[in-house]
């Protein structure tokens, strides 16, 4: 998209929160550190040059920056800041692919500073504040269908089954430098994960971390998906994310959980017609996935560990596999 440019508008101070730096310091290093100390500039070069005028970041930033501006035509738009580097370019691959097909349009991009021109999603209400589960797992599933498409040969997207080998590796590597034994499900899901791969299932694009909380509601479509990860795999790799971050929803027993987590996986299998048996195993490695990264570095509290919702994901599903 042709960008408007004009003079930009920056009233007050770019202020980066602390709690921004704090991460990026802690994950990234001196770079991290480095880089958040460039935001202010970063952000008022790329107003300068697309004619923006800023009207204040979001709350709660602590990996990425994200300030809503408007172009020099009136239109509403989010600039989003990221540390430049593979993640960035990986989901700026992934969203132009998407080309605002069920996700948050790209206006303008400076890849090398890490920032992003985005379409503003208004009014923004996450689908998390669906209450029903059944009604937001059918939005989730009729987005994952749009969403999931072929992907053209030379893309920069790791596939499903590198991440978890590379996640594997890792997350083994960390555990045995800390002295700590190495849990039963790890195996149990590299195994699954083996026999699913053996199939040779399509390798479509993937979102890559689809949850109730990266679906808002819009103006040009009820709901779209933003903060893409990008990968590929099949579409039934998806959906771990979705069920461990509703889980905080199920009901307390896990009985009456594991028959609740059922009716979901049959109606996201029937959606994206998939296996549901299949879809239960995919789904077991994606948390799986997504505990093996929680390992990784100095790791988490081993307590606080088993309160989280991923955990009980992981061994409700590990019930059914």
């Amino acid at each position: 998209m042709r960008i408007p440019v004009e003079s930009a508008h920056v009233s007050d101070p770019i202020v980066v929160p602390e709690r921004l730096i704090q991460t990026n310091a802690r994950g990234r290093g001196e770079a991290g550190r480095a880089w958040t100390e460039r935001l202010p500039a970063i952000v008022s070069d790329c107003a300068a040059r697309w004619g923006l005028t800023i009207e204040g970041h979001y709350p709660g930033l602590a990996i990425n920056y994200a300030v809503r501006v408007r172009l020099a035509d009136g239109q509403a738009a989010v600039l989003k800041a990221g540390f430049p580097g593979e993640e960035l370019a990986r989901e700026l691959f992934t969203l132009r692919a998407f080309d605002g097909d069920g996700a948050v349009r790209v206006l303008a991009a400076d890849e090398p500073n890490g920032a992003l021109l985005l379409e503003r999603l208004e009014p923004g209400t996450l689908l998390a504040s669906e209450p029903d589960d059944e009604k937001a797992t059918a939005v989730a599933a009729g987005l994952l269908r749009r969403l999931n498409r072929p992907v053209a040969p030379g893309h920069p997207l790791p596939t499903h089954a590198e991440r978890v080998a590379l996640a594997a590796a890792q997350s083994r590597a960390d555990m045995a430098r800390r002295g700590e034994r190495e849990p039963a499900w790890l195996a149990r899901a590299l195994a699954v994960h083996a026999e699913l791969i053996a199939d040779h299932p399509p390798q479509l694009l993937l979102h890559g971390d689809f949850h109730h909380l990266n679906v808002l509601a819009a103006e040009r479509e009820p709901w779209l998906a933003i903060d893409p990860h990008g990968a590929v795999g099949e579409p039934g790799d998806e959906v771990g994310p979705w069920l461990e971050n509703r889980a905080e929803r199920w009901p307390r027993g896990d009985a009456a959980a594991r028959r609740h987590l059922v009716r979901l996986i049959a109606q996201l299998a029937a959606a994206l017609g998939v296996d549901a048996q299949r879809l239960t195993r995919l789904a077991f490695v994606r948390v799986a996935l997504s505990e093996m990264w929680t390992l990784e570095g100095e790791g988490p509290n081993e307590p606080a560990r088993f309160e989280r919702n991923q955990l009980r994901c992981l061994r409700l599903l590990a019930s059914l596999v």
